[in-house]
């Protein structure tokens, strides 16, 4: 995964492990296994940078850092040249667009995701389930700013295959709704015809969140889903889908989000960018012979 340009979840990586290459057996007892013995076998290598881990973080604040007051003003201006030259002229990919996309995730810990979302400019919400009345509060607020800027809303969904993830886009509707916003939701994934069409496996047999779903109360409703739709009534997470098949689950985020870039937009974007650029270069040149006139006096 990590040659697709993809850093996976050691949860993604049992994915793979076990149901794509049959290197270990399909139950929770062998993914905590896993997570044991390849810390220990990553250490032994050298290769500690292999795994994205969100469950914890550093708080970084010990700068000391303390720059050089020589030639101060050349580098400042330096620096500003070459910002012009190259960055400050670009507009962003979605200035113009009559859109606004967001990806809603239920899983932070599906963290290729939020490289889709950079690379094609769009936010991303790592909802962690049935999302906090913060958060939530805050999505509202950033759709009814979009929506005051006269853009549609669309946001689309990624969330596991159980009865909470299944009905969670039920609940951000609701929520939207009672908090004074609108927008359209399109649930991408996981959905029956996914499970169908890649074969994806359930979550191990013997894992705790297995059992669990049983108590859900909207398993009764998630039941007679599967049934009619011809699937087992097994919880299936989108950890698998990006283990197994990353590029396919890569390739459908990016057509999902595609498909409400409008190209004579963009054409327009990209005409005031290089009258911008034209712009830019002319100031740059302009602080250059600046910079000479400092350094003669």
């Amino acid at each position: 995964m990590n040659q697709m340009g993809v850093k996976p979840t050691l949860r993604s990586l049992f994915y793979w492990a076990a149901d794509a290459e049959g290197l270990i057996v399909h139950s929770q007892v062998a993914y905590r296994s896993l997570s044991r013995y390849y810390a220990r076998f990553r250490e032994k290598l050298g290769q500690l940078d292999v795994l994205e881990d969100r469950s914890r973080r550093f708080l970084l604040n010990d700068v000391r850092i303390a720059e050089s007051l020589d030639g101060y003003l050349k580098n400042r201006l330096s620096l500003e040249i070459w910002s012009l030259e190259n960055t400050v002229w670009r507009l962003p990919k979605w200035y113009g667009q009559p859109r606004k996309v967001e990806l809603w995730i239920e899983k932070e810990a599906v963290t290729v995701l939020e490289d889709i979302a950079s690379e094609l400019g769009v936010d991303a919400f790592p909802s962690r389930g049935f999302s906090s009345v913060t958060k939530l509060y805050e999505a509202t607020e950033r759709i009814k700013d979009a929506t005051r800027r006269g853009l549609k809303v669309h946001i689309i969904i990624l969330t596991d295959f159980d009865p909470s993830g299944f009905f969670i886009d039920i609940n951000y509707r609701k929520k939207l709704r009672e908090y004074g916003a609108e927008a359209e939701f399109e649930r991408l994934m996981i959905t029956p015809e996914i499970i169908r069409r890649y074969g994806l496996p359930s979550i191990p047999p013997d894992d705790p969140s297995y059992t669990r779903v049983t108590k859900d109360p909207r398993y009764s409703t998630w039941l007679e889903i599967c049934r009619e739709q011809g699937i087992p009534p097994e919880p299936v997470e989108l950890d698998a889908f990006v283990g197994l098949y990353p590029e396919e689950f890569r390739r459908l985020v990016i057509e999902a989000v595609n498909k409400y870039f409008d190209p004579q937009a963009d054409a327009e974007r990209r005409r005031l960018e290089e009258e911008r650029k034209q712009q830019a270069l002319k100031i740059a040149e302009k602080l250059r012979r600046f910079i000479e006139e400092i350094g003669e006096s």
